[in-house]
């Protein structure tokens, strides 16, 4: 049928005003979805160190944008807020951090309910097994680094000084460098070093050993003897 002219006008206005009043995706029907409300999902665990089994505590567990740090117990308990997607099994980013650890980033597939997140962390850091010092300032450590011996790039003794300072009666520790004397073993070495007996009155009854890796992880421990 042939529109008069006259109506061609109208009727091109009438489309456009339809067109302009309604969602045009569901109307001319492409995938069309509701929005959908955020859903808070229980999500619990526990951080273990993946050497020895020992619960991490205050490592800071994330879940997409939510944290929670972990309690003396190495566990965790937060709400994560999961979109449409999530839901539907996309799933969501996990990272977990704790001083002297590697950094864990892995994701998982979270549920509406019974989530149990546990995971292990690698310890980083080198470990001070023992120290002494004799009275002639010769100081020996034994050190442990789950990475190998070779990992540890620097070891110092720190002898506690008095009178070390000018003008000043407060202690102060000093550094002295110490070297690798023998491995025990592919984790496990000794380190000796000699404490200055010029530099001010030392205090022999305490110790303390600083070691470094090669990812500048760092161990402070002191002895008392």
């Amino acid at each position: 049928m042939r529109i008069n002219r006259y109506w061609r006008l109208p009727m091109v206005g009438l489309m456009m005003v339809v067109f302009t009043n309604c969602d045009t995706n569901k109307f001319l029907g492409y995938d069309y979805k509701a929005e959908q409300v955020n859903q808070a999902v229980p999500i619990s665990g526990k951080i273990t160190n993946a050497f020895t089994g020992a619960p991490v505590r205050d490592a800071l567990v994330l879940v997409e944008n939510v944290a929670d740090s972990t309690d003396q117990l190495g566990e965790f308990q937060l709400q994560a807020l999961l979109g449409e997607d999530e839901r539907s099994g996309r799933p969501v980013s996990v990272a977990v951090r704790s001083e002297k650890y590697f950094p864990l980033d892995t994701t998982a597939v979270i549920y509406p309910q019974n989530n149990v997140l546990d995971q292990r962390l690698i310890y980083a850091a080198p470990i001070v097994l023992e120290s002494s010092l004799d009275s002639n300032y010769h100081s020996r450590a034994v050190l442990f680094d789950y990475q190998g011996v070779d990992d540890i790039v620097s070891v110092q003794c720190l002898g506690y000084y008095l009178h070390s300072i000018p003008n000043s009666n407060l202690p102060a520790w000093i550094a002295f460098d110490m070297i690798r004397t023998e491995i025990l073993d592919a984790n496990t070495a000794v380190y000796e070093g000699e404490l200055d007996n010029e530099v001010g009155l030392l205090i022999f009854d305490r110790l303390r050993i600083r070691a470094i890796d090669r990812d500048n992880y760092q161990e402070e421990t002191i002895f008392f003897y």
